[in-house]
C-alpha cells in the first residue's frame, strides 16, 4: 500500500505542477492597456460638433513616456479612425508608476491632420484609470487618456 500511495502522491503532484496556467507558460502577468482616440483639433479633444462630427487624426504616432527623462517605453499609430491601444506587460510594469509618471503624447505635429494648425506642436496627456476586470485569473487593467493638451 505505501508504494501506491507515494505513486498516487507523485502523479497528483505532477497534474497539479503541469496545470500552471498557459498564460503563466508564456510570461504573462496580466495586462495594462492604455487606449485612446485623438481628434484632429487645435487641442486633439472632441469639438463643439461632438465625437461623431469632428474630425480624427488617423496615421499619428502615440508614444507612452515615462519618468522626468521622458523614456519612450512604447509607440503605436492611431488607426484610420484616430484610435490607439498600447498593451503593456503586468509584470514588467506597475499600474501606479504608469498613472502617476507616464503620459501619452502624440508625437505627429498637428498640422499632418490638418495644415491650418500648428506643425511645431504635438499634444500630451495624463493617463487615468478606467476599470481593472479578471480574466482566467490575470487582471487586465483598463487605462485611458485623461485629456489633450498642446505642447511645444
Amino acid at each position: 500500500m505505501a508504494p501506491f500511495k507515494t505513486i498516487l502522491f507523485v502523479c497528483v503532484l505532477i497534474a497539479a505542477v503541469s496545470s500552471v496556467s498557459k498564460a503563466q507558460d508564456l510570461g504573462l502577468g496580466g495586462a495594462i492597456s492604455i487606449q485612446g482616440t485623438v481628434y484632429c483639433t487645435v487641442n486633439g479633444t472632441v469639438g463643439a460638433a461632438g465625437p461623431l462630427l469632428t474630425p480624427k487624426f488617423p496615421d499619428a504616432t502615440v508614444v507612452l513616456k515615462c519618468g522626468d527623462t521622458n523614456t519612450n517605453i512604447a509607440s503605436v499609430t492611431t488607426t484610420r479612425a484616430g484610435v490607439f491601444s498600447i498593451l503593456l506587460n503586468l509584470l514588467h510594469f506597475n499600474v501606479s508608476s504608469i498613472l502617476s509618471n507616464c503620459n501619452v503624447v502624440v508625437t505627429t505635429p498637428l498640422a499632418a491632420c490638418n495644415a491650418t494648425l500648428s506643425p511645431t506642436q504635438t499634444l500630451t496627456s495624463p493617463l487615468q484609470l478606467l476599470k481593472t476586470t479578471v480574466i482566467d485569473n490575470l487582471p487586465n487593467i483598463s487605462v485611458g487618456a485623461l485629456g489633450f493638451h498642446v505642447t511645444s
